[in-house]
């Protein structure tokens, strides 16, 4: 293993000791439940559509949800722009909460180092939200920028068959609090 690595997987590792490091986690069962689909138009067009369900207090109970989607084009060299559109909902105590939607521009660039891919992702989003609760409207902006780092472990390309490891980070800007 080289440097570069040896680094890398080194990150990996206390990362995950962080997690299991948490004392003040509510122990419970939840679930995080997602169908992504990917349908190529034509070779560089494609359309996206994912689907996310999140049981976080109570297994048996939705407390979240969205369905996103949107075009993308792939250009050479790793190139790729989309624009999306999507719908978020949470409830609490099994009534609906807060509705979001959004519209974003994203923009991807993908390159190696070594055997490392790297995959470099920007957007920026336009929300608009409705409390149910207050019946009140709001809209924000946002921008976020996401690294995910990825390698093959039985093979030095992430081809079919392909056992490998991945990490990302994403970091969030706007004006107002999350």
């Amino acid at each position: 293993m080289n440097i570069f690595q040896r680094y890398f997987f080194g990150i990996l590792l206390l990362y995950g000791c962080n997690l299991f490091a948490q004392k003040n986690l509510k122990e419970h069962i939840s679930r995080f439940s997602m169908v992504s689909l990917t349908y190529k138009l034509h070779k560089p067009v494609f359309i996206y559509l994912e689907v996310q369900g999140r049981s976080i207090e109570d297994y048996s109970k939705l407390d979240y949800y969205e369905i996103k989607g949107g075009l993308g084009y792939i250009f050479p060299k790793g190139h790729q722009p989309f624009i999306g559109i999507g719908r978020y909902a949470n409830y609490q105590n099994g009534l609906l909460s807060q509705e979001e939607f959004r519209k974003w521009l994203q923009y991807i660039f993908s390159h190696k180092i070594s055997s490392v891919k790297l995959d470099h992702r920007w957007r920026a989003e336009q929300r608009y939200f409705h409390d149910v609760k207050r019946d009140q409207d709001s809209q924000d902006q946002r921008y976020r920028y996401r690294l995910n780092i990825s390698r093959g472990i039985n093979s030095s390309k992430i081809v079919e068959g392909t056992v490998f490891a991945m990490a990302f980070e994403e970091v969030f800007f706007g004006k107002n609090e999350p």
